[in-house]
């Protein structure tokens, strides 16, 4: 990875995932991208800043990632 991500905690394990296309490993990569966004929404859960709206949306839309990457890529499974 060439670029700095801006939350690097969680978006690290789903660029990960989307760089995936062997299904039994990408669907233990989504699981542990899946994790790791899971975790850092309950964090934020109380934090309501403008900073953490922002993540948090990011979030969301990562989630939604996760979910269609294992509809789509792992259909074969």
């Amino acid at each position: 990875m060439n670029h700095e991500l801006e939350y690097p905690r969680w978006q690290g394990p789903l660029e990960d995932a989307i760089h995936e296309f062997d299904p039994p490993v990408l669907y233990t990569k989504l699981q542990k991208a899946q994790k790791a966004v899971s975790e850092r929404l309950q964090e934020l859960d109380s934090d309501m800043d403008i900073g953490s709206r922002n993540e948090q949306q990011a979030l969301a839309d990562a989630l939604t990632l996760i979910r269609v990457m294992h509809e789509e890529r792992m259909v074969i499974l």
